[in-house]
């Protein structure tokens, strides 16, 4: 955990063991983006947002949770984003800014990082930053998934989950 300011950003750095074929060959193609929404009680959802830049040089990429009260936002207890990214063939080094409330003193490394935001009496949740490329990568792939509660309802979302990159 690292604590920034009064809010806690939670890192955690994998190895993922890699399928064989799967480090062999990319996929011909995939989104740049995508959202995911999960149910978050009646007439309530939470949603999942990720964008990656195309290719798997380096990319960019941000992770956004957002809770809605049917098309409006809605301010809840906490809400939470974990933005997941994942190589193959290589290991990245993913670094986030501030402006993008991550952590900007570190970095970590592996074939699968995973980073987390949770922010309080909020709508909104998200992550940002770039992976930078440790060898020769054959694919990259960057998930978000946003999770939610709100004390006065009682209600824990389902998780959402969204993903762009391989497969």
């Amino acid at each position: 955990m690292i604590r920034i300011g009064r809010r806690t950003v939670a890192a955690t750095s994998a190895s993922a063991a890699l399928v064989a074929g799967l480090a062999l060959s990319a996929p011909a193609a995939w989104a740049d983006n995508a959202t995911a929404t999960a149910p978050f009680g009646s007439g309530r959802h939470i949603e999942a947002r990720v964008w990656k830049d195309k290719g798997n040089l380096s990319p960019h990429w941000t992770t956004s949770a957002w809770a809605y009260h049917g098309s409006a936002l809605w301010k809840v207890t906490w809400i939470k984003n974990t933005a997941d990214l994942y190589s193959t063939g290589a290991s990245i080094t993913v670094s986030c800014s501030t402006d993008k409330k991550c952590t900007a003193t570190g970095s970590l490394t592996g074939n699968h990082v995973s980073l987390w935001w949770q922010n309080g009496d909020s709508d909104e949740s998200d992550l940002g930053g770039q992976m930078q490329v440790n060898g020769l990568v054959v694919a990259t792939k960057a998930c978000s998934s946003a999770v939610g509660y709100s004390q006065p309802l009682g209600l824990h979302s389902n998780v959402a989950t969204a993903c762009v990159g391989w497969g």
